[in-house]
């Protein structure tokens, strides 16, 4: 629970930064907070590349028990999209944050492929970044209200198929 909570807030604050100069042209205003993400976002990057690789281990924890409910093929479904866009935002934003500190002098194929892949995610910065904002807030909701749902779903599986759905 407390990885999806995280995740969504790193999700919705990924997603501003992604959809930034959409939201500073429709809201001005905006313009001072966003700002202050600025000087971080490489950092943030980082962090939410690690996150999302947690984000999408953990969506396969769901797999097991999709015999027992909607709900966790609806959890496997959000955390695996949730993690997927923490990647590829937190990618463009971390990339160029390592390059500039450990591969400042580096050139080789590989540091070429990844600014190549960065160079497609950014042409695609603001729906991503529409598309986390909105993902963070549904894995948020998801998380708070699927408890008693996922609770319940897995009784009555353990009901219908015994113990042996909680072995490992």
């Amino acid at each position: 629970m407390i990885v999806n909570i995280i995740n969504s807030i790193m999700l919705i604050v990924l997603g501003v930064l992604g959809a930034s100069a959409l939201i500073i042209k429709n809201k001005p205003e905006a313009k001072n907070i966003i700002d202050k993400l600025v000087p971080i976002q490489g950092i943030l990057g980082l962090i939410g590349v690690l996150l999302g690789l947690i984000s999408v281990f953990h969506s396969f924890g769901y797999i097991e028990y999709m015999k027992c409910g909607f709900v966790f093929v609806l959890g496997f479904i959000i955390t695996l999209v949730a993690g997927l866009l923490i990647i590829a935002l937190g990618a463009m934003y971390g990339f160029g944050f390592i390059k500039s500190k450990a591969l400042n002098n580096v050139e080789n194929e590989g540091v070429a492929k990844a600014e190549e892949f960065i160079k497609k995610i950014t042409s695609v910065q603001i729906p991503l970044g529409i598309a986390a904002a909105v993902m963070g807030l549904v894995l948020l909701i998801f998380t708070v209200t699927s408890n008693d749902a996922m609770t319940n779903s897995l009784v009555e599986c353990m009901m219908k198929y015994g113990m042996d759905i909680l072995k490992p």
